[in-house]
């Protein structure tokens, strides 16, 4: 299990996720990043900017990065 952490990022804001999230690997992790870009989508959150969900590991490591934009349904 390795944690991952998932900040938002739009430009200059950058929103960090101080807690994380304990996952099996990368692919548990971007799952959950693209479910919380989907809910950020369907948000409050559209209507101010687009931005990503920044995924990074343990180590510091920035692994992915999830537009939230284009998520919308």
């Amino acid at each position: 299990m390795t944690t991952y952490y998932f900040h938002i990022s739009d430009g200059p804001v950058h929103v960090p996720d101080e807690v994380g999230r304990e996952l099996a690997g990368l692919k548990a992790a971007r799952a959950t990043a693209r479910q919380r870009a989907r809910k950020l989508a369907n948000s409050w959150w559209a209507a101010f900017g687009t931005g990503s969900i920044q995924i990074e590991d343990s180590r510091g490591f920035l692994v992915d990065s999830i537009p939230i934009r284009p998520l919308l349904n």
